[in-house]
Formats: C-alpha cells, sequence, structure tokens
C-alpha cells in the first residue's frame, strides 16, 4: 500500500513539475540577451500544458491497464552515456531541463522543445503468470503511442472548436497539441522506445503530426487530416518497400 501511494505522490510531482516548465518554455519570450514573461501568459500555459500532459500520460496508463501492464511516467533524463560497464553517471542527468531551454536559446527562442517526459513499462503479476514472454513489443508500441495519438486528437478537437467558434486561440491551441505529438516522437526517451518497438508506426506517425503541425494553421480540418494520412501512408509504404528489396 506504501509503495502504490509513493508511486502515485511521483507521479503528480512530475506532472505538475512538467507542466510548470513546459508552462514557463511556452510563455518565455527571446529578444536576445533578453528573457521576458507575462505572469498571465504563464498561468495560461501552464494549465494548458496541464491538460496536455494529463491527456498524454492518462492515454498511456488505460492503454497499458486494458494490456496488463504498468507504466512509471518520468521526468526525461539518463545515467548511462557509454556502453562500457562504467559509463554511469553518479546522477540522472536532467536532461528534460537542459535540452529545451538549451535549444530555446540556440533558435532564439523559435525551437519551443516540449518532449520532457519519458515511461517505464512493465507488465502486471497477472500477465507473467499467463504468458512466456512477459513484455511484447507490440504492448509497447500500443501503450507509448497512445500518448501522442490522444494528444493528436486533443488538437483535432481544438481545431474543430476554433473553427466552429472563430475563436482563434483554440488553433493556436492545437498547434501547441501537434508540436507537443510530433517532439514526443522524436528517438529520444519515449520516442526511443515507439521507435524500437514498430519502425513502422512510428515513421507513419511521425510523418502524420508533422503534417498536422505544418497545416494546422489552414483553414480546412478535412484537408489537413487527408493530407497528413497521405503522407504518412506513402513514408510508410516506401520505407516497407525500401526494406523489403
Amino acid at each position: 500500500m506504501t509503495d502504490r501511494k509513493n508511486h502515485l505522490l511521483n507521479e503528480i510531482l512530475v506532472i505538475i513539475i512538467a507542466s510548470l516548465f513546459l508552462g514557463l518554455i511556452l510563455a518565455l519570450n527571446l529578444k536576445w540577451p533578453i528573457l521576458t514573461i507575462e505572469p498571465m501568459d504563464y498561468l495560461q500555459m501552464s494549465g494548458l500544458a496541464l491538460l496536455m500532459v494529463i491527456v498524454f500520460v492518462g492515454a498511456q496508463k488505460i492503454a497499458a491497464h486494458r494490456l496488463e501492464c504498468g507504466t512509471k511516467t518520468n521526468l526525461l533524463g539518463f545515467k548511462r552515456y557509454g556502453f562500457k560497464k562504467g559509463a554511469v553517471l553518479p546522477f540522472r542527468f536532467p536532461l528534460w531541463l537542459v535540452l529545451p531551454l538549451l535549444l530555446f536559446l540556440i533558435t532564439g527562442g523559435m525551437l519551443k522543445w516540449l518532449s520532457v517526459l519519458d515511461t517505464d513499462i512493465s507488465p502486471k503479476s497477472t500477465k507473467v503468470r499467463r504468458k512466456i514472454f512477459f513484455l511484447e513489443e507490440a504492448d509497447v508500441t500500443k501503450i507509448t503511442a497512445a500518448g501522442p495519438i490522444a494528444i493528436i486528437f486533443l488538437g483535432i478537437i481544438s481545431k474543430i472548436i476554433g473553427l466552429a467558434s472563430g475563436i482563434q486561440n483554440f488553433t493556436s491551441f492545437a498547434v501547441i497539441c501537434a508540436l507537443f505529438a510530433f517532439l514526443s516522437l522524436i528517438p529520444i526517451g519515449m520516442g526511443f522506445k515507439l521507435f524500437s518497438s514498430s519502425r513502422f508506426f512510428w515513421l507513419f506517425l511521425m510523418v502524420f503530426s508533422f503534417i498536422l503541425l505544418a497545416m494546422m494553421k489552414t483553414g480546412s480540418l478535412f484537408v489537413i487530416i487527408t493530407a497528413a494520412l497521405i503522407f504518412a501512408a506513402m513514408a510508410t509504404v516506401g520505407y516497407y518497400m525500401q526494406e523489403n528489396k
């Protein structure tokens, strides 16, 4: 019971830290060498970030539960830095903190890196008792992909509301969702898990989310989704044919 409570508290803490930090990245403005931020923008962006993080993490946990697995959400980081036995840091390097700030400063605020989460996936005891292979690649694929897919749907819903209401803020949030989904598929941390477990599905989602991101500000949602599906399918089929030559 104590372990479960500690796990829950750790998950909540990770979600809060990730949301507050993403809110900072989204609200931060850079006019070199001056960094500025409006308090109200920060509160608004932190709220939107909290929504995205909850949807992202929640979707993965629902998928894991259905597959009789468990997930532990972490802030992106690493301890091992090489293949040798002793190539391990004495602490977990906070890549979630360093990478977004570094890219933000290098690009003059143009690139806002939003992928700060990672997840550990493990089978539950019931799954272990029934299966020879404790954790299948298909399970990892479905659980990992559930987060970006849920964020894509959140962005599409926001775009629909924006088109129906004429409120530009919903379209802007849809763009942020598309960016969040796309960056979470970059083969670092969580994206690397999906890349390793199913390259075809990873490529499809990667291209699909990229086209969504590139076209989200255009008018027709039907055109956006159709173009994203076509380009994603073409890229996946092309890669499949190349692999099977």
